[in-house]
């Protein structure tokens, strides 16, 4: 269902797109931008018309090698930081809990795309892309619990969570660029991906109570995963210097 309803979003804004276009003599040659040495900057139109990243990447930047050829770079990065603490009380067994934990992520994606357009002289130009995509991230996940009990006794947890995953891929696109302007232009893109990707995954678990005595355990889990799908059409907002 949901790969039919991003095809039909794609092919109506085809429509749409053509029906705009089919105002125009289809053989005037528009002025626009499809030339050898231009660079624009990308950016995702969504909901309520916000402007976004366009590859899923905090810059996506084109540059034309010739007026039917192009380059298209996205580079993404993410950083966060999430700490949490709590308390928890369980009347029945008198028993008090309290929690606190961290985690931390970091997140590179970059992908290349070569693109070629069909008609670079019209206003609107049907063009097709591929490339490579590459991934990395990094998370930690530490969690302490300290668990008090009615005689006092008190049992403390800790449990760390390292994850790093690596990945690499295709990228294959088709759509269509609309000139409102010599150097604006909308764009309505259909992807499909192709990846693999390796996760490694470390957890460590310690317990200790009122005593001293330690009880610990470590483990560590590949994980490789192969996949091939469809993302969402993607609309953009390209602007050319």
């Amino acid at each position: 269902m949901y790969f039919f309803r991003s095809t039909l979003s794609f092919f109506a804004t085809l429509l749409l797109f053509s029906t705009l276009f089919a105002q125009t003599d289809s053989t005037e040659v528009y002025n626009n931008s499809l030339e050898k040495g231009s660079r624009s900057l990308q950016f995702r139109i969504t909901d309520n018309f916000t402007l976004t990243s366009f590859e899923g990447s905090d810059l996506s930047f084109k540059r034309h090698t010739s007026d039917n050829t192009a380059q298209r770079l996205g580079l993404g990065i993410v950083s966060r930081y999430d700490s949490n603490n709590g308390e928890t009380e369980i009347v029945n067994t008198s028993r008090l809990g309290d929690s606190d934990g961290s985690s931390t992520l970091i997140s590179l994606n970059l992908n290349a795309i070569w693109l070629r357009y069909f008609s670079p002289k019209k206003r609107m130009s049907f063009y097709w892309g591929v490339g490579p995509v590459l991934g990395f991230s990094l998370r930690k996940d530490n969690a302490n619990n300290v668990t008090t009990f009615q005689d006092m006794t008190m049992i403390t947890s800790e449990s760390d969570i390292d994850r790093t995953t690596f990945s690499v891929g295709g990228l294959l696109v088709f759509g269509t660029e609309f000139f409102l302007h010599k150097q604006i232009s909308l764009t309505a893109e259909y992807r499909s991906t192709s990846s693999y990707s390796r996760e490694s995954e470390e957890r460590s678990q310690s317990e200790t109570d009122s005593v001293g005595n330690v009880s610990a355990q470590k483990s560590n889990l590949n994980t490789n995963r192969f996949t091939i799908g469809s993302s969402t059409v993607y609309f953009g907002l390209s602007v050319y210097f």
